[in-house]
């Protein structure tokens, strides 16, 4: 279900090597497992709560060949509907779709995008049906985000003032860059290749 946090108590236990964090007070584990759930979304640019179903999206046009989809992976699109037509994916010609990135192109893919058919502008005009979402989360974004949890805490703590920090075999130095609230390069490398370029 969307909304669920992206890692546990235990995650955070376990990946950063840390049995201690299980003695601070349930409420701040929760605000903090959420903290990180919300920087993984923010850095990524996209939410990972999905669990597969069977979605029916609404969305506004904007002359351009494409459209986001949010559950993403994309498993298989229904139907695609514009402006109460329905368009015929019979022939694999009226719509494809990047499963990964949830990017939906009018026609076959083939066409440059300059001369390819537009999802047209309207309000909520383009309505689509599909199933998407993680059977499980990816272990990049568990080990992140339990990372994270890390993160702020020991920031918390010292108000960021330190220059290293160790979690088991992981270790970085927090820079001024990090002061400002920078991910260290570890966290955004398990990251990187789960970044959306298109906004959602």
């Amino acid at each position: 279900m969307y909304g669920d946090p992206y890692c546990t108590t235990q995650d955070v236990i376990d990946c950063c090597a840390w049995p201690a964090f299980g003695n601070v007070p349930a409420t701040a584990q929760t605000r903090l497992i959420n903290a990180a759930t919300k920087r993984v979304d923010k850095v990524c640019r996209r939410p990972f709560g999905f669990w597969q179903q069977t979605v029916t999206e609404t969305l506004n046009g904007r002359n351009l060949p494409s459209l986001w989809l949010k559950c993403r992976p994309v498993i298989s699109v229904a139907a695609v509907t514009i402006n109460g037509e329905a368009l015929d994916n019979t022939y694999g010609t009226a719509w494809t779709v990047n499963t990964k990135t949830g990017r939906l192109v009018r026609g076959d893919g083939q066409d440059d995008n300059r001369f390819a058919a537009w999802f047209p502008a309207g309000e909520q005009n383009c309505i689509v049906t599909y199933f998407g979402g993680y059977q499980e989360l990816p272990d990049e974004i568990v080990f992140a985000t339990a990372l994270i949890v890390r993160w702020l805490y020991e920031r918390g703590k010292v108000s960021g003032v330190y220059k290293a920090e160790s979690i088991g075999d992981y270790s970085y130095t927090l820079s001024e860059e990090g002061k400002s609230g920078t991910l260290p390069d570890d966290i955004m490398d398990l990251l990187s290749d789960y970044v959306q370029d298109d906004a959602f």
